[in-house]
């Protein structure tokens, strides 16, 4: 299924059945962690996990939010984490 990603709509989890992220595993709630859906692989996500967009082929080449696994898969590199790029000096 991963050699479609991106090239086809994925099915989307329904919202009603999740209720943290499913990257993350981070809970949802009305303020502060609402969900959003990857638009590569349909798993709901919540918004520090689905920072990133894509043009999607399925989509037009459109750029659509997607979750970091998929940013990762489709760009073909690794993303620092937050904690890694903070903590780093210009020099280093």
């Amino acid at each position: 299924q991963t050699e479609e990603l991106g090239c086809r709509a994925p099915q989307w989890v329904r919202d009603n059945l999740v209720t943290m992220c499913m990257r993350c595993k981070e809970p949802f709630n009305a303020i502060m962690r609402r969900r959003h859906h990857c638009r590569a692989c349909g798993y709901v996500v919540c918004a520090h996990c689905s920072e990133h967009k894509v043009k999607l082929q399925y989509d037009g080449n459109r750029l659509n939010r997607v979750c970091q696994e998929c940013y990762v898969f489709l760009m073909g590199h690794v993303v620092l984490e937050d904690q890694e790029w903070k903590h780093k000096g210009i020099l280093e």
